[in-house]
């Protein structure tokens, strides 16, 4: 004998209300957190994608500005003496400590590559480029160790006149390593007036020929 209607609707409605509610809500839950899971995974693995990429094209590229390396060829192009020229960095290239012993700073050459007509940004490496543009920029870039020598120096604190010509300029620290200038700390005074510890201002006339402040010309 088939089941009539009435008994199968009696039936599904005992299963219903013998289900556990709450073993529902829970699966519901436990299901959402699995999608928001999957949808965040997601997310992490487009973003890497998209990093991975722009990491590629930037490697392609070279990340090297083309303003930047027709600025380069332009200087280089300037400095050719009869086809081709040696470059030699000096002091420039290596840097010396604040306090303490200075490092060799004994002049080397560098090679650069052949005359200008043949030189092709889009066949240099990014290394080429940058070891071009450093070897470029270390070329008379700052002041010769004798006109730095030439710069008269005094000990801070020494006499009335220089206590009272700093104190008038506003100056009481060293505009390039911001420390307070000491009684007893040898000063450099520039020819626009400015004072800094002398050791700072011997370092930084090495890599440029103006005052730090005010950006005057120190020397020739």
């Amino acid at each position: 004998m088939q089941p009539n209607q009435v008994e199968i609707d009696e039936a599904l409605a005992a299963s219903l209300l013998y289900d556990d509610p709450e073993s529902i809500i829970y699966d519901e839950v436990t299901a959402r957190q699995i999608q928001q899971r999957e949808e965040e995974a997601s997310l992490i693995s487009d973003e890497k994608l998209a990093k991975e990429w722009q990491d590629m094209e930037d490697l392609e590229n070279h990340v090297f500005p083309t303003d930047d390396v027709n600025q380069i060829i332009n200087q280089f192009q300037d400095m050719e003496v009869n086809g081709s020229t040696s470059l030699h960095c000096g002091s420039s290239s290596h840097q010396q400590g604040h306090v303490g012993g200075s490092i060799d700073t004994s002049s080397h050459s560098f090679q650069p590559p052949p005359p200008s007509g043949d030189v092709d940004p889009d066949n240099m490496t990014y290394e080429e480029l940058n070891e071009l543009g450093e070897s470029i920029g270390a070329v008379n870039k700052g002041l010769s160790k004798s006109t730095i020598d030439q710069i008269p120096t005094h000990k801070f604190g020494a006499s009335s006149w220089f206590r009272k010509k700093a104190s008038s300029s506003g100056e009481t620290e060293c505009s390039i390593c911001l420390i307070e200038f000491k009684k007893g700390d040898t000063i450099s005074t520039l020819p626009c007036a400015h004072i800094y510890h002398k050791e700072c201002i011997s370092h930084w006339l090495e890599e440029n020929k103006s005052c730090c402040v005010c950006k005057a010309e120190v020397g020739p």
